[in-house]
């Protein structure tokens, strides 16, 4: 045989499968080996990924710690939004005695949106106009002083009586002093 029949000859071995393996070995007489312990490890029923909370099989890559694979999981991504309608239920119904109420001013955040009614802005960003704008959404932030708190989200711009009588007459005691 000659060399560049026999080198071709040994680059489409490593090409066979583990059946076609033990043939060439049964027609040369040899004893097919074992295979290693790993090789039957990897031909083994392997379980499947799953989610150690909710048990589900849908799963992503997320980075690399102390050089081990990191995971998340698909199907429990809600716990987000779960913890974000928690507050709601802790709702005090009414305020009672002496309460205080403030508004604050954010920029409109837009984050998950899949439509932006704006250009997408990088870390925070700053809005176009000074001062209270329609780029920015108001927040009704009332307390007693026994320390029941109640939170509004009013609409873009200022503040206005009527979103004031919306928000807040349901939730104030006939006799309470308003600060």
């Amino acid at each position: 045989m000659e060399m560049q029949a026999f080198g071709l000859l040994l680059t489409q071995l490593s090409a066979l499968t583990a059946h076609q393996c033990a043939q060439v070995q049964a027609c040369l007489g040899l004893e097919a080996p074992q295979p290693p312990v790993g090789r039957l490890l990897d031909q083994a029923a392997q379980p499947q990924l799953c989610c150690p909370r909710c048990h589900a099989t849908r799963w992503y890559r997320h980075g690399r710690e102390s050089g081990l694979q990191r995971y998340r999981c698909r199907a429990s991504f809600r716990w987000r939004h779960r913890f974000l309608a928690l507050p709601r239920t802790d709702r005090a119904p009414l305020l009672h005695g002496i309460a205080e109420a403030d508004e604050m001013f954010l920029l409109e955040s837009q984050k998950g949106s899949r439509h932006l009614t704006r250009p997408a802005r990088r870390r925070g960003g700053k809005a176009h106009w000074r001062g209270i704008s329609h780029e920015q959404v108001c927040i009704l932030v009332a307390r007693d002083r026994n320390g029941r708190t109640l939170d509004y989200v009013t609409g873009r711009g200022p503040l206005t009586k009527t979103s004031l009588h919306r928000c807040l007459r349901p939730a104030l005691d006939p006799d309470i002093l308003l600060v």
